[in-house]
């Protein structure tokens, strides 16, 4: 018990940040052909002309939004004649126009927003942004539940390039005809990376984020293989930093395929989109949803044996949002009329992985 608070012993961690889904290498591997058409549909405003709007879509966990941020960060610390205007704004976190139109003017520095409404904070902020060129990210954008401010920067923004992130390419399909046609975007795929990428990927964070000799070759492949399996690379960076925590745990100074084992018993704790934002609603709808396909309406009935308060419309609504957020997956079938089955989405589907 002595050593309990001892912070003199030895971690078998360099750069524990380096683990994280939210760092950026200073260098992204295996992603230059996608880097170069970002590049491409940004490099008109650098000429002061109109950019390219461009839509990428792919599942989670393939880069997107590690490629664009490294890009953006590029793009601040050039020395250019003409610096554009960068904005990244993430749409799950600002999911309405009005908080939306707030983050762009935060991130301006403008901030006489009090007592203005939505429209009349989109209207200050367009005017700032066309003083001079700008590069808008919108990450996740399928969560917008309402496309008045992103009518707005199309609309009344001249020189920009909008860069709409998704991980579903239907959602460029489901816009409103007027939306689409200003949009116009270009369409990036990325594509899931083959098992050779994986280990060169989780190769480069291992040898940042641990100090040299800290891992079995065993344990790592272990790990490699789990995050092949997944398609998303961030099951692989949240193992290897549990199973660096649990080889401390025991005062090791290299991880084993034990600790590794130990960490994948830790996967059902693994969540992109926590639950802890979701209301009861939505955790009531979770626990009922299985893994095999049920009618909506067959759903909605149980719900209500729950004592769930929503209308039926409400409830359609909230099963919408649920997979917008990869809880639960929907299919359209046509039997006897159409219909909607629901079944457990990406996040509960990671369970899968933690037995195989």
């Amino acid at each position: 018990m002595s050593d309990f608070y001892n912070t003199d012993l030895p971690s078998i961690f360099k750069n524990e940040f380096a683990l994280g889904f939210e760092f950026l290498p200073k260098e992204l591997l295996f992603r230059d052909n996608e880097m170069q058409e970002i590049t491409s549909v940004i490099k008109p405003l650098l000429q002061d002309r109109p950019g390219v709007n461009l839509f990428i879509y792919g599942k989670p966990g393939l880069g997107k939004t590690a490629v664009v941020r490294f890009l953006l960060k590029k793009l601040e610390e050039a020395d250019l004649e003409l610096e554009p205007f960068v904005l990244y704004i993430n749409c799950w976190k600002n999911n309405t126009s009005y908080k939306l139109a707030l983050e762009i003017a935060h991130a301006l520095s403008f901030y006489s927003v009090q007592n203005k409404s939505g429209s009349e904070v989109l209207q200050a902020v367009v005017e700032l942004l066309n003083k001079k060129p700008v590069v808008i990210v919108l990450d996740e954008v399928d969560k917008l539940e309402d496309f008045e401010a992103l009518y707005y920067l199309l609309e009344d923004v001249f020189k920009k390039s909008v860069i709409a992130i998704a991980n579903d390419k239907s959602w460029v399909v489901r816009l409103e005809p007027r939306l689409r046609s200003r949009l116009q975007p270009q369409e990036l795929e990325f594509k899931p990376y083959n098992k050779q990428q994986v280990h060169g990927i989780l190769k480069q964070r291992l040898d940042l984020g641990f100090i040299p000799n800290a891992w079995d070759l065993t344990a790592f492949e272990r790990v490699v293989d789990k995050t092949f399996a997944s398609g998303d690379i961030r099951v692989g960076l949240f193992l290897m930093r549990q199973a660096g925590l649990i080889a401390e745990y025991r005062n090791a100074n290299k991880v084993l395929l034990q600790d590794v084992e130990k960490a994948i018993g830790k996967l059902a704790s693994f969540s992109v989109n926590p639950e802890e934002i979701l209301d009861d609603d939505e955790k009531l709808i979770l626990s009922i949803v299985t893994a095999q396909p049920q009618r909506i309406g067959d759903l909605y009935k149980v719900y209500k044996e729950k004592n769930g308060s929503l209308s039926y419309k409400s409830f359609q609504r909230k099963i919408l949002k649920l997979s917008k957020g990869k809880f639960l997956h929907l299919e359209r079938v046509h039997k006897g009329g159409t219909t909607t089955l629901v079944s457990k989405g990406l996040k509960q589907g990671l369970q899968r992985f933690i037995d195989s």
